[in-house]
């Protein structure tokens, strides 16, 4: 097939996908027509040995194969092998003697320093070169080394590189943050504030230009120009593609504008021998061809793994059959390489759209959608995000937007809940009941019925948890087991202790940490309208007072914010938290293991549900949107962590509980006597994985986050507080302030 035709396809195809998604799901719409043609993923069997090594970067052969590039350590010293594909399909590995043996500089200034290289380049006079960084826990240095002959390397050095700086009685080394080498052979070097381009002779600055927007670490560079993608670091979203004349270095910065509508974390670019800027990213492949301003979709994300957020971009290539390969680092699986091809009996956009609405991006929708899309190639499912991270428009605009779209019968087909008027929607029968989906993973055991159970209605189950963030108590045994309820902590706070109970807070923090898990028993339905118990209100309202007085509450911080378990050692007793996600609690059970008699326990037997989801009645493919939600609680999906809340599902934890991991983090901390020390987080014992997958297991107390009622107590409590009034008066103005409210 022509050059001409793909394209043509890619634009007709990208037309078809966004007329349906912009069509509205719901009787509306749904089923798109016929037209076939589109690039399909296969995969490419890469080298066994690739595995253990870390691929650096990927370039094609004269016959338009791969070509990878991976490091290896070796007592204390990095080797770089070349992987080369044959057109068998094999693999052969070549080790030139200049990659080999590349050890450890300036060793005197580091302490267990590790290498990691950046990448290889190659210039037009036949020099090549590696860019690598040293770095061990606090400082970390830059490292350019050139061969002309392909066994001896020759460090570059440049004024100001890895030049010792202070700053507050630490010292550090200037180092930029990427380093590219040019076809011309001059070296370009981004720092903080400028890009600048050095003779490689002279060592000499030639030029520089304003970071800006600028991203190095995607550049791609040709005879000409070094491209490098722009990006509005407010959004995330990528903006544009920025081309630098190494010809004359005084023109222009010229910009390609692209309008970028899903953050990508580690876009990349390239070029064909046509000149055509090549782009991808996390919403797929795009080819912007010479002399024109318009960008073709060629390869869409959603459909691919390059949306997936698992999938590290790690480097990729148009070959000359018109053919793209894409090398990545899956997380927990190390590489994967797909090929891209072009079929013309594959249909351009699946016939059934599911759209997926969310008020805020997610990474495991995402994750899910390809996998989901990967495994019913008639189904296309998207996500649609709401909400950027820097909207200016409130969430309650898109949420009435929505409501009058599910009011009308249209709408997404499947509502991830968070911050949504769920009530509302179960009371105006908008959702559709799940119990036919869930009720048998329940009872097979795969779903923990402790959590289940809670968003049984009537019978009924409206919306499910994807996962769950229960609430824990980390401190000293004996505080823990005594404040693990708010009735326990107010009476814990009654009592003399070494140190301050939970630290410094203030009227607002107190309400937001411990409201929410009281909230159940303050605000009651009575048929089917929310109504304020305005006596356990007011028992709530009088604990909190009493606990913040008896422990010192503030007004104002003294050290900037609120205390949390980092501060845990040396400044309080115990403090409250999340379990925002299994891998991330290692900080957790490290500090409960640092300190003296150190306890993890349920706090109440609450958790809160997260990434909760529900399906519009008025879908057209109800059936579909249950498999969906079916996956994202299937032990594949449940078992992989954004730090976005614990499984639901019970072969998930097991694994888990049965995960050996070789790693460790550092940091800094005060110990218990607050000095300064270097503390290590390894990974869980076996022990206190069994300990976290039995607190996941046992919360039953669910926690429903109002953030409307909780803002107005939060307020008044602040208020009354601060202007020493009683806590009936503060009862009386929450009531006046909600009941309209809740009564809506």
């Amino acid at each position: 097939m022509s050059k001409l035709k793909k394209k043509l396809g890619a634009i007709i195809m990208v037309s078809i996908l966004t007329t349906t998604i912009l069509a509205g799901c719901g009787k509306d719409s749904k089923e798109v027509g016929n037209v076939k043609g589109r690039y399909v993923e296969t995969t490419v069997e890469i080298p066994e040995e690739l595995e253990s090594g870390s691929a650096i970067k990927m370039e094609q052969s004269e016959d338009g194969l791969p070509i990878i590039y991976a490091s290896e350590e070796e007592n204390n010293k990095v080797n770089i092998n070349i992987y080369k594909m044959q057109e068998n399909g094999k693999w052969t590995k070549d080790s030139p003697e200049w990659l080999q043996d590349i050890s450890l500089q300036d060793e005197e200034k580091f302490t267990d320093p590790i290498i990691t290289v950046n990448d290889i380049f190659s210039d037009k006079q036949g020099r090549q070169y590696i860019y690598y960084n040293q770095y061990d826990s606090s400082i970390g240095m830059a490292y350019l080394c050139m061969t002309t002959d392909g066994k001896e390397r020759t460090y570059l050095t440049f004024e100001g590189w890895n030049e010792a700086e202070e700053s507050n009685s630490v010292t550090y080394y200037n180092l930029p943050g990427d380093v590219k080498v040019l076809n011309n052979g001059d070296i370009m070097a981004q720092f903080n504030s400028e890009i600048i381009v050095y003779d490689n002779q002279t060592k000499e600055e030639k030029a520089s230009f304003p970071v800006d927007s600028n991203e190095m670490s995607s550049a791609t560079i040709t005879d000409k120009n070094v491209f490098m993608v722009q990006r509005n670091y407010e959004t995330g979203y990528i903006t544009g593609v920025a081309s630098i004349d190494t010809e004359d270095y005084s023109k222009p910065v010229q910009t390609y504008t692209y309008e970028g509508r899903t953050e990508s974390y580690e876009p990349k670019l390239s070029t064909n021998e046509d000149g055509d800027i090549i782009l991808l990213d996390t919403e797929g492949i795009h080819v912007l061809t010479v002399g024109t301003s318009l960008w073709n979709t060629v390869v869409i994300g959603e459909l691919n793994t390059m949306y997936m957020p698992s999938a590290g971009l790690i480097d990729m290539y148009q070959d000359h059959e018109e053919n793209y390969y894409v090398l990545y680092r899956l997380d927990g699986s190390g590489y994967y390489l797909a090929k891209y091809q072009y079929d013309k009996d594959t249909m351009s956009v699946p016939n059934k759209n599911i759209t997926v609405y969310t008020l805020k991006d997610d990474m495991v929708l995402r994750e899910a959608a390809v996998a989901f899309n990967k495994e019913h190639p008639e189904v296309m499912v998207t996500i649609e995000v709401a909400m950027d991270r820097n909207s200016s428009t409130t969430a309650e605009d898109y949420i009435k937007a929505l409501n009058t779209q599910l009011l009308a019968g249209s709408g997404p087909d499947i509502l991830v809940t968070d911050g949504l008027p769920v009530d509302s929607y179960i009371g105006k029968s908008v959702l559709l009941d799940l119990k036919d989906i869930i009720q048998p993973m329940v009872d097979s055991g795969e779903l923990l019925s402790t959590v289940m159970d809670s968003y049984d209605t009537s019978g009924h189950i409206f919306t499910v948890p994807t996962r769950i963030s229960p609430y824990i108590i980390v401190g000293r045994s004996d505080t823990v087991n005594m404040a693990k309820t708010f009735d326990g902590l107010v009476e814990a706070s009654k009592q003399t202790w070494k140190r301050p109970l939970i630290g410094e807070i203030t009227p607002q923090d107190l309400i937001s940490s411990f409201l929410p898990t009281e909230l159940s028993t303050i605000i009651s339905k009575e048929n089917g309208k929310k109504v304020i118990d305005y006596d356990k209100l007011l028992e709530f309202l009088t604990k909190a007072q009493n606990l913040y007085n008896n422990i010192d509450g503030v007004t104002e911080y003294s050290n900037g914010g609120m205390n949390n378990v980092f501060s845990l050692p040396y400044s309080m007793q115990a403090t409250l938290t999340n379990i925002g996600g299994l891998y991330n609690s290692t900080f957790e059970v490290a500090i409960k293991n640092f300190i003296k008699n150190g306890s993890i326990e349920s706090y109440d037997n609450a958790y809160k549900g997260v990434i909760e989801v529900g399906i519009n009645v008025s879908t057209k493919y109800p059936d579909i949107a249950k498999e969906f939600i079916k996956s994202l609680l299937s032990e594949e999906m449940q078992t992989k962590d954004y730090s976005e809340g614990v499984p639901v599902n019970n072969k998930a934890i097991d694994q888990f509980i049965d995960l050996e991991r070789d790693i460790a983090a550092y940091t800094g901390i005060q110990n218990e006597d607050g000095e300064s020390v270097m503390f290590e987080i390894p990974w869980f014992s076996k022990d206190d994985r069994e300990l976290l997958a039995q607190i996941c297991r046992s919360v039953d107390n669910r926690v429903s986050i109002d953030e409307r009622v909780i803002e107005v107590i939060k307020e008044q409590f602040s208020e009354s507080i601060v202007n020493g009034t009683s806590m009936e008066e503060c009862a009386d103005k929450i009531g006046n302030e909600l009941n309209l409210y809740l009564s809506e």
